[in-house]
């Protein structure tokens, strides 16, 4: 009896034991994806702070919420280093050798920190002392030799860095001096004040300035063209004057901003001229010409600061809602918004080489910024128009692509060489490179589809016979046979060993956007205008597979590397998950706010990518339902993605005539994920 009471007991205990530990575990995985759910809302605040609750809750319980967030995450934080204490950072400026990083702040205070290897060395930085008032927007000389900073308090100083000893002093405005600029001969120093003047002065502080007056309200900002021709300058009446300095007549007047002008500054090459408003616009003037500026209007508050890359590709805005907006100054696309300030952003500066963007806020930090988006290697040029297409080689070194211009490109992204491989008499709109990498299939405009040695020692070999445009060709596994779609509607499987004619299929009754060969080559799926995904026997002339479920023309096709999976991507703003069995519903998956026209499997299966109209490339689990991960701020339509074949890679083609190559870092196996976190926390 004592025996069996004792087992009784026992047993009990191990139950409250099991169901203490499965209350524990309800308990976290709750918590997580409560934790989880407040660190999505955050991210669209404070990035950096949104991935440390995502931490928090996968630490909790890894739940797929958690995860899903986490790397979502690592895709928004593009903050690498904070820099605190400042009280009210007001201006940063680099020297023109990337040696020397300035800040400014509202205690009067200049620091001048050593850049070092993309960062800010540790030795403490020099300070500069003198202003009695706030120290505003630093500016380098063009030798960077001296530094001079305009203040609050009616002066402007003029530092030598290299020989230290007192400033050179500038007096003679009434009121505050807001901004300042070198001449690009370093010889003449531009300024502008709340006493409603540009005053242009010698830089070594002998003689007295030349007084520019015409602003009605206080003049705000100046800037040098670089060929010192042209002195620009803005202010609280909402105009921009272009100040001949050879003083031939009158000044140039912009017109557009319905409210005061915080600052303007001319693209290197002096083509253009950026000015930023409170009207919370910036807006980009031709310097030659009248026509219409471009107007960016996705800041929420007031627009304070501004500066384009040194290679004039980029510029960067600042704005009093808290945002860094990193644009292509032609206005396409959408920018990458740089969170993490508090308050108002001041200032923002490129590093000489673009890899870097440093921020000044009324938090009283200086941030310094991955300004290029999610582990983006190599940003390819030479296209003259928009490139619609690229494609790895199977080494993943080279990317081919073709465009708008006609032409097929041959990229080593890795050495930043490129070359013309071929030219179509059209748009080249498809493309694909052979298994072996030894030949590329270029579709285009012209009706033709032309195949091409990689190495361009070889005619291209052409093949007619679409009564209209080739949207695309794809090579065959074995590289025997290639398929391609037509807006013909046809679906033509070519031999290229020459002898046997195509295989014609009526693929639909207006046109078929896309082709893709299975893995195993023994299939070949079409996506059409009608809204079917059809799937062939690629030598059998036997009724094709037709799964049905898009609403509007489905733009691409692609199938997973395993062949029991086929993804397709529509104008219904979706990306379809079918199984090539035919059998059961296919996987829906959403996030593109418009049309999807491009769709990739990786190499491992477990990730599917899309493009789309929205400017966004969307990355979706293919095990596990879960919101897709976001890669925008490209500033450039996306018109294409692919994996490279050892999936460590993307490429995506863009609308600004590029190609990007880039490291999907959140794709990364969990552990080297939270690794990654984990170090970028702790910075």
């Amino acid at each position: 009896m004592l025996v069996a009471t004792t087992v009784v007991v026992g047993a009990l205990g191990g139950v409250a034991v099991l169901q203490g530990r499965q209350a524990r575990e309800q308990r976290d995985v709750a918590l997580s994806r409560q934790l989880a759910a407040e660190a999505r809302a955050e991210l669209e605040l404070n990035p950096g702070r949104g991935l440390g609750l995502a931490r928090q809750a996968y630490g909790l319980w890894p739940t797929i919420e958690a995860e899903s967030v986490l790397r979502q995450g690592i895709v928004e934080d593009h903050l690498l280093t904070t820099v605190p204490g400042l009280g009210r950072a007001m201006g940063v400026a680099f020297s023109p050798d990337g040696t020397r990083l300035a800040a400014s702040s509202a205690d009067g205070l200049v620091r001048v920190w050593p850049w070092v290897s993309g960062g800010l060395s540790a030795r403490p930085p020099v300070v500069l002392r003198g202003h009695r008032g706030e120290a505003l927007s630093p500016k380098f000389s063009p030798d960077g030799r001296r530094l001079a900073v305009p203040g609050t308090d009616e002066t402007i100083r003029i530092w030598d860095l290299d020989r230290g000893g007192a400033p050179v002093i500038l007096t003679g405005h009434e009121g505050a001096v807001w901004n300042v600029a070198f001449s690009p001969d370093g010889r003449r120093l531009a300024s502008a004040g709340s006493d409603s003047t540009v005053r242009v002065w010698d830089a070594d502080g002998e003689g007295a300035p030349k007084i520019l007056r015409g602003h009605e309200g206080e003049s705000t900002t100046v800037a040098f063209s670089p060929d010192e021709r042209v002195l620009a300058s803005a202010g609280h009446d909402a105009t921009i004057r272009l100040w001949d300095l050879k003083g031939r007549g009158e000044p140039r007047v912009l017109r557009g901003h319905a409210a005061a002008i915080k600052n303007v500054a001319f693209s290197p090459d002096g083509r253009l001229l950026a000015s930023v408003s409170i009207d919370g616009t910036a807006r980009v003037w031709q310097t030659n010409g009248n026509v219409p500026p471009v107007v960016l209007h996705r800041h929420e508050g007031t627009v304070e600061g501004l500066a384009f890359s040194h290679d004039g590709r980029w510029l960067a805005t600042t704005s009093d809602d808290s945002t860094i907006r990193v644009w292509a100054p032609t206005g396409t696309g959408d920018p990458l918004v740089l969170r993490g300030h508090e308050r108002v952003v001041w200032g923002a500066a490129f590093s000489d080489d673009g890899t870097r963007l440093v921020s000044a806020g009324d938090d009283g930090t200086v941030r310094v910024w991955d300004p290029r988006g999610m582990g983006l290697f190599s940003v390819l040029r030479g296209h003259e128009k928009e490139v619609w297409v690229a494609a790895f080689d199977p080494g993943s070194r080279r990317v081919f692509s073709g465009g708008a211009d006609g032409t097929v490109r041959s990229s080593d992204w890795a050495g930043d060489t490129h070359r013309v491989l071929n030219r179509h008499d059209d748009e080249v709109v498809g493309l694909a490179v052979s298994h072996d990498g030894r030949r590329v299939a270029s579709a285009g405009r012209d009706g033709t589809i032309q195949v091409v040695d990689t190495d361009g020692g070889a005619t291209p070999v052409v093949l007619r016979g679409h009564e209209d445009v080739v949207w695309r060709a794809v090579f065959s596994p074995n590289g025997r046979w290639l398929a391609s779609a037509g807006y013909d509607g046809t679906l033509r499987i070519w031999d290229l060993t020459g002898t046997a004619q195509p295989l014609v299929r009526r693929a639909d009754p207006n046109q078929i956007r896309y082709v893709a060969f299975s893995p195993d080559g023994r299939h070949v799926a079409t996506g059409g205008q009608d809204g079917t995904v059809r799937m062939w026997d690629a030598h059998r002339d036997v009724p094709p597979l037709i799964l049905r479920g898009h609403q509007g023309l489905v733009w691409a096709v692609a199938f997973s590397p395993d062949g029991l999976r086929l993804a397709s991507a529509g104008t219904d703003g979706t990306v379809r998950v079918w199984p090539t069995s035919g059998q059961g519903a296919p996987l829906v998956l959403r996030g593109h706010q418009n049309m999807v026209w491009s769709v990739a499997f990786s190499p491992d299966g477990r990730w599917v990518a899309g493009t789309g109209h929205d400017g966004t490339a969307r990355i979706w689990r293919t095990d596990a339902v879960a919101p897709p991960i976001t890669v925008g701020g490209f500033a450039a339509t996306v018109e294409s993605i692919e994996f490279s074949r050892d999936g460590k890679l993307l490429a995506t083609a863009h609308g600004d005539g590029t190609v990007r190559v880039w490291r999907c870092i959140a794709c990364e196996p969990i552990d080297d994920l939270l690794t990654r976190v984990d170090r970028r926390l702790t910075k």
